[in-house]
């Protein structure tokens, strides 16, 4: 009788030992549920906070909280910037046409030609290029990407304009639009201020030692302006600045009076939906991110051509403030749609040029 009490003991102390170690583990598990739990909570919380923060950054806060984005696989601050470009355009697109999306897809289905645009179908990319935009270094990379070998022997002026596009039109309707339609392709196209792009052109295409009387036979109501001598940054010009200038704002609204290096973008994302819209002024900032998480690459040559010491509304102010104020704001009249769609902006009275951050 005692043996069997004292068994019973020994089972009983047994059991609640057992339960005791049990209890103990269910929680400790417990409380690591509510530290996870928790920590979910403010992963989430935080997640709010960045795509807040992000979303009210301009291109000028990027480098600094690019470690963050780097860090937590949360939001990319690059792709943020990309995406409002794109809300944009989308916005002045639907202002001009409710229905443009149904001309994006006829586009994209149709294999579309478009002027000024380079391809690489192994690395599924496209490019649709603005002059003065950038335009030769882009040339360059995709020569870099498409034929590698045959770029490394070519100059870079080769490089620039030999065969890109040509390759691009000799593409078949089927192999552009499937090329389109691809989700994993990456399109993109270059912009620039018209403004900084009239100075560009004008410093470059109108010196002494480039294209000479070619424009008055080209565009022969040239010669009814003065096509004096002019001179900016230590080099002669052919025909000044004002008189140039004076000619655009009178005959540039017909777009056959303007060499296409002086013409509003052809690059339309109203008919075509690029993913990146790429502002050349603050290209150097997102170039990397651009060629390494877009375009696979893993290096290439550097691409400093055209690089501006300069801030680009220092020369513009300098160079507008030469003209008359008519003048001025009749060539805002020209280029009034593309300031639009890219969130370009000049001031009157200022004479203060912005837009590229954004």
């Amino acid at each position: 009788m005692l043996k069997r009490r004292w068994e019973l003991r020994l089972l009983t102390g047994l059991f609640l030992a057992c339960a005791s170690v049990v209890f103990t583990l269910e929680m400790i598990k417990l409380t690591t549920i509510r530290k996870s739990y928790k920590t979910s909570l403010d992963r989430i919380g935080n997640l709010r906070f960045i795509r807040k923060e992000v979303h009210k950054m301009s291109l000028e806060n990027v480098t600094t909280t690019n470690a963050l984005a780097s860090n937590s696989d949360l939001l990319d601050p690059f792709e943020a910037l990309f995406a409002r470009r794109r809300e944009l355009a989308d916005l002045i697109c639907t202002k001009r046409n409710p229905d443009f999306r149904q001309a994006q897809i006829n586009s994209t289905r149709n294999g579309i030609v478009m002027e000024r645009t380079i391809v690489d179908l192994k690395k599924r990319a496209l490019m649709c290029f603005t002059l003065k935009a950038g335009s030769s270094s882009w040339n360059d990379v995709f020569w870099q990407l498409r034929e590698p070998e045959i770029a490394a022997k070519l100059a870079f002026f080769e490089r620039a304009v030999h065969g890109n596009q040509k390759y691009y039109k000799e593409l078949s309707d089927k192999q552009r639009s499937e090329l389109y339609m691809d989700p994993d392709t990456v399109t993109m196209m270059s912009i620039r201020h018209p403004f900084a792009r009239l100075i560009s052109g004008w410093e470059d295409k109108f010196t002494k030692r480039y294209y000479y009387n070619r424009w008055f036979e080209e565009y022969p109501l040239m010669k009814n302006y003065p096509n004096e001598y002019g001179s900016w940054n230590g080099l002669s010009h052919f025909m000044s600045w004002e008189s140039f200038m004076q000619y655009v704002a009178d005959h540039g609204s017909t777009l056959s009076n303007l060499d296409a290096h002086f013409q509003p973008t052809s690059c339309d994302p109203c008919i075509f939906p690029f993913k990146l819209i790429v502002k050349a002024e603050t290209f150097e900032m997102s170039k990397h991110w651009i060629l390494n998480e877009k375009l696979h690459v893993d290096s290439i040559r550097e691409l400093n051509k055209g690089r501006q010491s300069r801030k680009p509304e220092e020369t513009i102010r300098e160079m507008f403030s030469r003209l008359k104020h008519e003048t001025v704001k009749q060539v805002m009249n020209i280029f009034a749609e593309e300031m639009e769609m890219f969130g370009y902006t000049f001031d009157l009275n200022s004479l203060t040029a912005g837009g590229w951050n954004d």
